[in-house]
């Protein structure tokens, strides 16, 4: 892929952002904010990212369906399949924990060419230890899907966090023996625990998963945290496992690049995470 894009010193991949069919897109925004209690930096809608990305400088942001229920597998599935097929984005499906037949949903999800899931406990209600998102975490491994999962707080679930570092860590050990201080050179990553593996809990971060064969990614959360901290577990985790993302529309995408190019990193280490990282993942040519 090409390292420059105009405007820009590398090439840019937000791999975490959202949008919404336009018919529900101003009354879902309208919604969340409400809940979430925070400004919008674009309307939901894919056209408005497109043009956030454009405003930006970003070449690529993935979108992450978040499914609430198990009956909405179809219609998920269905504007993601839209999305992907629309230059300039990658969808991911939805799935949740709930499905009775998460091994048939895996397939399609594969098969309509989309190249991951994401997963949302907090919204979907259920804590990461649940047989179905061990059932999710197993099946999306052995197809090659990669997987990314809200870790942390959310300020619309303030009173429960449904996926903690610890319980993150626990999880990851039982199902694949990824422990602290393992040797995990012949591992190739595919789950991206969000927000830094925990928004808010970054404390627990570094005790339970530096250092692990997971991606990290920047969403929402390059204000909430020292930046002596942040610098602090990227180096420790390796920037080769961290990536960009926004969370658009909670956040501006423009802004967050900027926080990140700020940063002292080697130039190196900000192509890794502004996109090569994300390129491997992705298996992007």
């Amino acid at each position: 892929m090409k390292e420059k894009q105009q405007g820009r010193q590398f090439m840019v991949i937000d791999v975490h952002t959202h949008v919404y069919p336009d018919k529900i897109a101003a009354r879902t925004v309208a919604l969340l904010q409400s809940v979430e209690n925070h400004p919008v930096y674009s309307d939901g809608t894919l056209k408005g990212l497109k043009e956030a990305m454009t405003r930006s400088c970003v070449d690529l942001s993935v979108v992450l369906p978040v499914m609430t229920k198990p009956s909405q597998f179809e219609s998920i599935l269905s504007f993601a399949v839209e999305v992907n097929n629309t230059p300039g984005f990658c969808s991911y499906g939805g799935i949740h924990p709930e499905c009775t037949d998460i091994e048939e949903k895996l397939d399609r999800i594969q098969e309509a060419g989309l190249r991951g899931v994401k997963l949302h406990p907090d919204y979907q209600g259920a804590m990461i230890d649940h047989p179905g998102y061990k059932k999710i975490l197993l099946g999306c491994r052995k197809r090659g899907l990669a997987v990314t999962i809200h870790c942390g707080k959310d300020p619309a679930y303030p009173d429960c966090i449904h996926c903690p570092p610890d319980k993150s860590a626990a999880v990851l050990a039982e199902l694949f023996g990824w422990q602290k201080g393992g040797d995990f050179s012949k591992e190739e990553p595919f789950i991206n625990l969000a927000h830094m593996g925990g928004l808010g809990q970054y404390d627990l971060v570094e005790k339970y998963l530096v250092g692990l064969p997971v991606y990290l990614d920047l969403a929402f959360m390059l204000e909430t945290i020292e930046q002596t901290q942040l610098l602090t577990m990227i180096r420790s985790h390796g920037a080769d496992k961290i990536l960009f993302a926004s969370d658009s529309p909670w956040q501006d995408q423009r802004r967050y690049i900027d926080l990140l190019e700020s940063f002292p990193l080697t130039e190196e280490e900000k192509a890794q995470i502004l996109y090569k990282n994300a390129s491997k993942l992705l298996k992007l040519s």
